[in-house]
């Protein structure tokens, strides 16, 4: 899998597959939020997806 970040996951879904089609925030820009200030947002290459779609079906 092709995680660039630390990955936040769900507490309530810990052993569902994560799938990182994005990076950052669109946002960006909640006063309350300091999840994501240091990462641009920005997408995942499509090959990368591809791989990651893959390895999921395989598990």
């Amino acid at each position: 899998m092709h995680f660039t970040e630390t990955v936040y996951r769900n507490p309530y879904w810990p052993t569902f597959p994560l799938l990182q089609i994005t990076q950052g925030c669109t946002h960006n820009n909640c006063k309350f939020c300091t999840m994501y200030k240091e990462v641009p947002f920005r997408m995942q290459p499509m090959e990368w997806i591809e791989e990651d779609l893959q390895e999921i079906a395989e598990s």
